[in-house]
C-alpha cells in the first residue's frame, strides 16, 4: 500500500475537484486546465493505486466503491487544509 507521504497531491486535488463536480468538464473549467491534462493527472492517480476510481455513465462520472473512500478522505484533508 502506497504511503500518505508518497501521495502526488495535485492527483489528489485533480480527483477530489473531478469528484466533487461530478463532471471532468465542469472541474477542469473550474480548475482552468484542459480536461485532457485533468483526465491524464486522473490516469496516473489511478495506475499508482491500481485502482479505478471513476465508472462512465450516460449520466456522467460515477464513483465506484474504492473512488468513494478516496472522495471522502480527501474531502477531510482539503477540508482542514482550507
Amino acid at each position: 500500500m502506497k504511503k500518505l507521504k508518497n501521495i502526488n497531491w495535485n492527483h489528489l486535488y485533480y480527483f477530489y475537484e473531478i469528484a466533487r463536480h461530478k463532471s471532468l468538464q465542469q472541474a477542469a473549467r473550474y480548475l482552468s486546465i484542459s480536461p485532457s491534462t485533468l483526465s491524464e493527472h486522473l490516469k496516473k492517480l489511478e495506475n499508482e493505486f491500481n485502482l479505478k476510481l471513476f465508472r462512465r455513465e450516460s449520466t456522467g462520472l460515477v464513483l465506484t466503491p474504492s473512488g468513494e473512500i478516496f472522495f471522502k478522505d480527501a474531502s477531510e484533508i482539503f477540508s482542514i487544509g482550507s
